[in-house]
């Protein structure tokens, strides 16, 4: 037999990689393209530039869906859509070149059912952001949802067939994902809404403070803009279903109602997938009507709002923390005036550095306190929770509001602070029952989230040095494999499922000093997150995660293995993140650790 298989593979290749030029062009079975110059670089560009161009032919030819524009813009809509498929073009196009004395002759092709591949290729990725947006939906994740549905109708519309395609949408197996996509984001949209809380002057600006929820749930990490009277505003992000508008001059001269657009393109996030990207980069995509909302509210239109400075009443300290009270009034004073030298008193000097880090993150203002500042005390640590406060990056086009939580050392100086984590995610672990954890180790669960969180917004390189084992595992990417113990916490990971990046601590830790030194700012907000105990005092923690960056933004889901065995000095033995939930719509935990 050995010989009859070698004869056919010899004639399977010589058919397939020994036909001439000439019959490549007759055959029927290719796209090819043919670009002539007295460079080779310049010839296969040239070919190449050609080999699309006769894809966009076909592919115009071959579109029924009728984007209701005249022949002219639809021949350009077919013709942009074609360069979304260049780059898994150039990966399976094979080349031929033919050198002249003078000129260099270039023939780039790939085979019709090659061409197809590509197609169907994007039909997976649109059913499997589609899954992705029904799994944020279900989490309240509204952002995501969005983020997802929109992705998955940008791809739809740059395919051929996109108007018979038909998927599953709200447990229908047979829609028509042409106008069922659609008919969703717009459901979503429509089930957002957007109130005032509270509005105030601060110098010449109004500033309204914005809940947004979505069937009455309040909506983390929600993305928004808002008509400024000239342009529209930086994107803004929400905390516990809290966002900020700030509208410079007169508000009522401008504005008659509040103009509000919800975010649902996240191109600056479609980096993270070249074909989404290609798609948003180079072709008209839907704009949706019901993403636009307008608020009208009295207090909008008031010419006697409270000044910022002026609007609390007089604080009622609490006998026990009247102190603690006093130092945080200095911390705002010093933030209101821009001056860190003058609250150096009440903090540490390691206190004081993380200080000056925060009062560096970006343009930072003080918010109104909806809820009084509570204080806690465990193991002779004091943490008040929580200042609210807006960091804007105008360079950058974002805004972000976070909870400062200030924390005390028994001899009543700021130690340290952190930014808080969401209410759903501290109500997820302080529920709890007693037989998982005491509640003080339920705290220090939450202060160490939110001391993970921070150290990654400021830079704090040292902080996460000291926290990382000298041996743990980095998982970057999509996998677990099969490794070494760690320090005899478990004996093995689960099986194998694609490609992953398993990075020292010290690899780890050289990435994130280039991200933090080339970024004008880090943030990250955990949406949602699953605490689970593995043995004494050491806890599996999974966490819905958006990360942004001045360069960068994605979503994940991340996996820590913690010891908390000493609480002053907690261990990361485990970290692990992938861009996605598995096929089954479960993460990497701890049951896939052996111990």
């Amino acid at each position: 037999m050995k010989p009859i298989i070698t004869v056919f593979l010899l004639l399977f290749i010589c058919n397939v990689f020994g036909q001439t030029i000439d019959e490549i062009k007759s055959s029927g079975g290719y796209y090819w393209g043919e670009g002539k110059a007295k460079t080779l670089v310049q010839a296969d560009k040239n070919a190449l530039n050609d080999l699309i161009s006769q894809i966009s032919v076909s592919v115009k030819y071959s579109m029924v869906y009728n984007v209701s524009e005249a022949n002219e813009t639809y021949n350009q809509y077919a013709e942009s859509n074609t360069q979304t498929y260049s780059n898994a073009t150039l990966q399976r196009a094979e080349r031929k070149v033919i050198e002249g004395e003078n000129e260099t002759t270039v023939i780039r092709y790939i085979t019709k059912s090659d061409m197809q591949e590509v197609f169907n290729d994007r039909k997976v990725k649109i059913q499997d952001y589609i899954k992705l947006a029904a799994y944020a939906e279900k989490e309240l994740r509204i952002g995501d949802a969005l983020k997802y549905y929109y992705w998955s109708l940008a791809l739809l519309r740059s395919i051929p067939d996109c108007d018979k395609i038909r998927g599953r949408i709200n447990d229908d197996d047979s829609m028509l994902l042409m106008t069922a996509i659609p008919d969703k984001i717009n459901s979503v949209l429509n089930s957002v809404d957007f109130t005032v809380e509270d509005v105030y002057k601060r110098d010449n600006v109004t500033e309204a403070l914005i809940k947004v929820s979505y069937k009455g749930k309040p909506v983390d990490n929600f993305d928004f803009s808002y008509w400024t009277g000239d342009t529209w505003s930086v994107i803004n992000s929400t905390k516990n279903g809290i966002g900020l508008v700030q509208i410079s001059g007169d508000f009522t001269k401008y504005i008659e109602s509040l103009r509000i657009r919800s975010e649902y393109i996240y191109a600056n996030n479609s980096r993270i997938d070249p074909d989404v990207n290609s798609v948003i980069e180079n072709t008209v995509t839907p704009f949706f009507k019901s993403a636009e909302y307008k608020i009208t509210d009295e207090r909008l239109r008031s010419d006697s709002l409270p000044n910022i400075e002026n609007k609390e009443e007089a604080i009622e300290l609490n006998t026990d923390y009247s102190e603690y009270q006093a130092s945080l009034e200095e911390v705002k004073k010093a933030i209101s005036l821009k001056n860190t030298e003058i609250a150096k008193t009440v903090f540490t000097t390691e206190g004081f550095e993380m200080f000056k880090k925060l009062m560096s993150y970006g343009s930072v203002l003080l918010l109104p306190e909806n809820n009084e500042i509570s204080f806690i005390t465990v193991n002779g640590v004091t943490y008040a929770r929580a200042v609210p406060m807006s960091f804007n990056f105008k360079r950058n086009n974002r805004n972000f509001i976070e909870d400062v939580v200030f924390i005390f050392d028994e001899q009543k100086k700021i130690c340290a602070l952190s930014f808080s984590l969401g209410n759903n995610s501290i109500q997820d672990i302080l529920n709890k029952s007693d037989a998982f954890a005491s509640p003080e180790n339920k705290l220090e669960l939450v202060n160490f989230l939110e001391s993970y969180k921070t150290a990654y917004c400021l830079g704090r390189l040292d902080y996460l040095e000291k926290i990382f084992s000298d041996n743990a595992l980095i998982i970057v990417g999509t996998v677990l494999k099969n490794d070494k113990p760690i320090e005899s916490m478990y004996s093995s990971l689960g099986t194998e499922r694609v490609e992953y990046i398993k990075l020292s601590k010290t690899e780890y830790l050289q990435r994130l000093k280039y991200v933090f030194s080339s970024n004008e700012y880090v943030n990250i907000q955990f949406d949602d997150n699953t605490v689970k105990k593995a043995d004494e005092n050491i806890y599996g923690i999974q966490i819905a995660q958006n990360y942004y960056s001045a360069n960068y933004a994605d979503k994940g889901y991340l996996f820590l293995m913690i010891d908390l065995n000493d609480s002053v000095n907690p261990k990361i033995y485990v970290r692990t993140w992938q861009p996605e939930k598995n096929p089954d719509g479960s993460v990497i935990g701890i049951t896939d650790f052996k111990f």
